[in-house]
Parts: C-alpha cells; sequence; structure tokens
C-alpha cells in the first residue's frame, strides 16, 4: 500500500510538472486547443452549476480558468461560492473577476458585459459581508494569523468574513497564541486587538502511561496501528490525490479528442502532410498525461478509500477488505459561454 502510495505522488508531481506550461494562460495568448479544451470544461461546468451542484461546479470551473484564465469562470465561481453562503470566498473571486474582466476586455470587447455583470455584482455582495481589523501586540509581530480558519498575510487591510461569529488566533512559532471570538454583522466592521496573556502559553500534551515491553518484543502495539488519527490524515490526502487525477484525465483528454478532430478534418485518407507533425505530438503527449492521471486516481481513491475503511473502528477485520473502482469518463455539455 505505501509503495503504490508513494508511486502515485510521484506520478502525480510528474503530472502537474508537465501541466504546468498549459495552465492559467491569458485568454488573449490562448491558443486554439486551449480554448477548446477549456469551453468544453466551461461547459461541463455550468450543467453542474444549473444543476445545482455548486461544489462541483467551483471544482469544473476552477479547471477551466487553470486552462484559460476567463473572467467568465472566474465569476462563475463566484456566482457557486454565493450559492454555498460562502460569502467571503465570492467577495475574493467577484474582486478577481473584476481585475481579469478589465484585462481581457482591453483586447476584446466582447468581455465588456463581464465586466460590467462581476461590478455589479460586488456592489450588491459589498453590504451583505464583514470586515475584521486585526491589530497585534509588540509579542505578536512575528505571529501567523487565521481568521474563521484561513491564513491572512495582509493586515493592513481589513479581512472580509461571512456575516456570524468568527474565531481570530494569532500563533508564535513556539505555539503560544492568542484567540479572540468576535460577531461579526453583515455591513459592519470589528477591531480586534491581539495581545498576548497568561493564559496564552501552550498545553503541553497529557502523557498516556505506557506499559514496558517484555524483553525481545516490539514496542509498538497494534492499539496504536488501529487509531484513526494515524490513517485517516493519510487517507484524505489520497483521496484528494486520486481526485486531481481524474480531474487531469478529463481535462486532457478532452484536449487530446480536441487535437484528434483537428488532425481528422485536416488530413486525407489518415496522412497528414509534414506540417502537422507538431500537432501529432501534442497530441500524443495529452493522451500520455490524461493516462497518467487516470491511473493516478485510481490509485489515489483507491488507496484514500482502503486506508479510511482501515482507520473507521479500531476493530480486527474478520476478513480482508475488497475496494472496487470503475471509472467512466464522460459530462452533459450545455450551452454556456466562455
Amino acid at each position: 500500500m505505501a509503495r503504490r502510495l508513494g508511486l502515485s505522488f510521484l506520478a502525480l508531481g510528474l503530472l502537474f510538472s508537465a501541466w504546468a506550461s498549459a495552465a492559467g494562460v491569458p485568454i488573449e495568448k490562448a491558443s486554439k486547443e486551449q480554448l477548446k479544451a477549456a469551453q468544453r470544461t466551461f461547459e461541463a461546468a455550468d450543467g453542474l452549476f444549473d444543476a445545482k451542484r455548486w461544489q462541483e461546479a467551483i471544482t469544473a470551473y476552477r479547471a477551466s480558468y487553470e486552462i484559460v484564465a476567463s473572467p467568465n469562470s472566474r465569476l462563475m465561481i463566484a456566482r457557486s461560492l454565493a450559492a454555498l453562503g460562502r460569502l467571503d470566498e465570492a467577495h475574493m473571486e467577484l474582486t478577481g473577476a473584476v481585475d481579469d474582466a478589465k484585462r481581457a476586455a482591453a483586447a476584446d470587447e466582447k468581455y465588456a458585459p463581464t465586466l460590467k455583470a462581476a461590478e455589479a455584482e460586488l456592489a450588491q455582495l459589498e453590504p451583505k459581508v464583514g470586515r475584521v481589523e486585526i491589530a497585534l501586540g509588540g509579542a505578536l509581530k512575528d505571529a501567523k494569523v487565521e481568521v474563521g480558519g484561513k491564513a491572512v498575510t495582509d493586515l493592513a487591510r481589513a479581512v472580509v468574513v461571512t456575516p456570524g461569529d468568527v474565531t481570530v488566533v494569532a500563533t508564535l512559532p513556539d505555539g503560544r497564541s492568542a484567540r479572540r471570538e468576535v460577531a461579526v454583522a453583515a455591513g459592519a466592521t470589528e477591531k480586534v486587538a491581539l495581545e498576548l496573556g497568561a493564559e496564552s502559553a501552550p498545553v503541553p500534551a497529557k502523557e498516556e502511561p505506557v506499559a514496558k515491553p517484555a524483553a525481545g518484543t516490539a514496542s509498538v502495539s497494534t492499539a496504536d496501528l488501529q487509531k484513526p488519527s494515524s490513517l485517516r490524515p493519510v487517507a484524505y490526502v489520497a483521496g484528494g490525490v486520486g481526485v486531481a487525477g481524474l480531474a487531469t484525465f478529463a481535462i486532457f483528454g478532452m484536449m487530446n479528442k480536441s487535437k484528434y478532430d483537428d488532425l481528422d478534418s485536416g488530413c486525407t485518407d489518415g496522412h497528414c502532410g509534414p506540417g502537422r507533425q507538431d500537432d501529432i505530438d501534442a497530441g500524443k503527449r495529452y493522451q500520455t498525461i490524461a493516462n497518467i492521471g487516470l491511473a493516478v486516481g485510481i490509485v489515489g481513491i483507491g488507496a484514500g478509500t482502503t486506508l479510511f475503511l482501515l482507520s473507521g473502528s479500531g476493530k480486527k477485520p474478520e476478513k480482508s477488505a475488497s475496494v472496487q473502482l470503475r471509472v467512466a469518463p464522460g459530462f452533459a455539455a450545455v450551452g454556456g459561454r466562455f
């Protein structure tokens, strides 16, 4: 299991290094094949959005955006986040969509309506979000700050939050921290000052008594290996690797099909001129990346599922578990403007 998981991480690293050159290309610099692949992924995301499968739609829109940085993808990500009630994230994506749309509209006027829509929706969202201004005491100057569980790097600006109870934590490298809970109303800005106090000292972990092992026996107990905490984080990581692999398989599979269709229409009786060799090589490269993505996806999800099941109860299984995974590519494409 460990060896297969290690191979999946290695394959994923090679996969993403190959993908990096095609991710987030500015729309005015995108090639024909990149635009086609991004368009098809965008249409698949539209189908998920119309079905109110918001989280899946976000994943698909992000995949399209990582091929070609269209402001329309980012606008739809913001709308999906707003539908899920994640208003702080929607605000961030709308701000980015406005910036992207300004650049795109300067190159192509067809993105002017996108810019207008993003600006209007950002203005409508402003009174619905709250903000937190954070001031750190001198002893916390090297602290890492989180608001609502999300890291904050720019404390010079108020942090946009979804209205409600918000937790602000500043943690020093030595583990000491200051914490505040604050209620933030829609349209309001709350100021939070954090200082180290006596209660900020790190709490040492409680040591459980450990029985001394008999001579000649191993000191690692079976119970420790069966604790959910020992396997579950690895299961989540493996599952994430699997999902990323399957997403890559879908995207590069579509890019390969687009390249194949282009060659099929431009070649006679299966023979292409020497000028199409670059296109043929690109098609083979896309197919290879798609195949790696599928393999990584199957191994990652299979490993993650198995590890998750093994971490569940801490009881010895009476019979060995068997996990099967079937993968079938495909999506329902609907009309959408990329």
